[in-house]
Parts: C-alpha cells; structure tokens; sequence
C-alpha cells in the first residue's frame, strides 16, 4: 500500500476540496485524498479503485458494523459504505469519542489526532514505491500535457513536471542549473519550487525549451534521485515537449512511458518512423515500456480523462 487513501464526500464542495489539500499536506502522515460531490461519486470511484476511509455528511447509506480489533475499542461505533470505514463530517463542535462523528470546523492537526483516536489510522502509510512515468509524443498537439496532469490529479499524491518545448507559467526556473553543478542547494530549491496548481502538485524543470535539451540522462537521474527522497509523491510524472529531449536516453529512466497519438494515417507513419528511429540510436528496448494512447479532446480533469487514465494504467499492469 502506498499511501492511507481517504475519500472526502460533502455536498458543500469546496469545503471537501479545502479539507483535502490540508490533509494531503500533512507531511507526517502519508495522506492522499480525493474529493467527491456525491455518494454516487463515490461509487462510480468504488469501481475502479479503493479507499481505507471516508469522511461523509451523508450517512443515509451507510450501515453500521460490529468493530473489530483490540479491546481499546470496545464500545466505539463503528459505521462502513460498501466495505470502507466511514465517519460523518457534523456542524456540532463537540462529538463523542466511541461516536463515529466528527466536526468538520476544526484545526487539521485536532482533526488528524482524532482520527487516529478512533483507530481507523492506526499506522503511519509510508510509500513503498514511487511510479516515475513519462508522457511523451513526437506528435504536436495529440493531449501530452493534458494526459500527463490527468495522470497526476488522478493519483492524489502524484506531482506533474513540465518540461514543454515553450511553457506558459509565472513559474519557471533555473532548477536544472542545480541539477548540472550538483549543487547543496537543490533539495531546498525543490522545496520551495512544488507548488499546487489547478488542484495539481506541479514543478517546472527548465525556463526555456533549450535548457531543457541541454538536460543528460546522468542529469535527469540525478533530479529524479532528489525527488524520490522528499517521499511525497506516490507517482511522478513528466510531460516531454516534443522538441525537450535531445538525448532520447533519458526515457529509459521511467517505468511507463506514454505515447498520446492521433487517429490518423500521418500520425501513425510518424510513429512508425519514430520506433525505427529508436531502433537505429540502440534503444528498441523503450518500446516495451512505450504504450500509445488515444485521448478525448477534453480538458485535464474531466471525468472522461481521468477514465482514459484509469484503463491506460489497468492495461499497463501497474
């Protein structure tokens, strides 16, 4: 398990949206949260992935449960929605300790001591394994940048890297100056440059698309090294402008690699063109960690491609 996963279902949504970002930033506990608008929500989300808990305000579906466990819990009430430990969020501000309320207007620190209380986090999560995913595309304007943050948003506890050929964001920086002179400071520099974005962990890697293709597998190796040691992201994924990567090597530092592509004959002379490219530089085993998609024309973080994240993964066994 990788993280301690929690849904998040109140219908005063930002309010389950505010209630997420704060517990995804607890850096003490592996928290990733997702929030939802509706119970239906949930459900549809029930299908294709599961959760350890869930705070609701609607309990007029759940059912209550005999509690499991040490005598410590003897007496506490214990209530599940299709097999996952439920708690309704109140408007009370004060709630029993055996009860499985809990006020929903209080400090994230009391909140997270709470439950841990009512054992339901009895252990701290802590990620095992960080999936480094690559979205990547010699074809312009096919969703590389779309699928990649869908990737990201749809994880909770993923981090999207931009390196497009011309990124449009106030957010670029000179990261990979730090990477290249190995500097003391990288880490701090990390730090500071992972901000949220559009519900989304985001970093930018280089000001211009030049910098970018200065960047060495040794290089990328090196940044991914520090990124895996802040252990907050269960996935980190980078988006590859087609014109960012001189040295193709560098997607050999990935587990997934994913090819969004058009449906159309051009498109797929091109990426033939591509794999014999790879073939002729002695990199056909990339191939086999290359899967090609066909994304909606949709934005980042519609239902739709989040669904086309879903079966990407569940075809490529992650």
């Amino acid at each position: 398990m990788k993280n301690f996963r929690i849904g998040i279902c109140d219908r005063d949504v930002s309010y389950a949206a505010s209630l997420v970002n704060a517990l995804n930033a607890e850096k003490k506990q592996q928290f990733s949260c997702v929030a939802f608008s509706s119970m239906r929500a949930v459900d549809e989300y029930l299908k294709v992935d599961t959760l350890q808990l869930l705070l609701t305000d609607d309990w007029r579906e759940c059912e209550k449960v005999a509690a499991e466990g040490n005598s410590n819990e003897q007496g506490q009430e214990t209530w599940s929605y299709h097999g996952v430990n439920a708690l309704f969020l109140t408007e009370d501000s004060v709630c029993s300790a055996q009860g499985a309320e809990i006020a929903k207007y209080q400090r994230v620190d009391r909140l997270v001591k709470i439950l841990v209380q009512k054992s339901l986090l009895q252990t701290r999560f802590k990620l095992t394994k960080t999936e480094l995913v690559a979205v990547y595309s010699p074809l312009g304007r096919c969703g590389v940048t779309r699928f990649a943050k869908a990737i990201a948003l749809s994880d909770n506890a993923g981090l999207y890297v931009g390196m497009e050929n011309f990124q449009d964001t106030e957010h670029n920086n000179d990261l990979f100056f730090l990477v290249k002179t190995k500097s003391p400071d990288l880490q701090e520099a990390l730090t500071s440059a992972i901000h949220s974005e559009e519900g989304v962990f985001s970093l930018y890697g280089a000001s211009t698309f030049l910098d970018a293709r200065d960047v060495t597998r040794a290089d990328m190796k090196y940044l991914l090294t520090q990124l895996l040691q802040t252990r907050r992201f269960s996935k980190i994924v980078f988006d590859f402008g087609s014109a960012a990567i001189e040295d193709l090597s560098i997607l050999s530092c990935f587990d997934h690699i994913y090819i969004p592509k058009l449906s159309d004959e051009g498109a797929n002379a091109k990426l033939l063109k591509f794999d014999q490219l790879l073939a002729r530089m002695g990199q056909k085993n990339l191939t086999l960690k290359m899967r090609e998609v066909i994304l909606p024309d949709v934005p980042f973080d519609h239902p739709d491609m989040i669904r086309s994240v879903w079966e990407a993964e569940k075809n490529d066994a992650w």
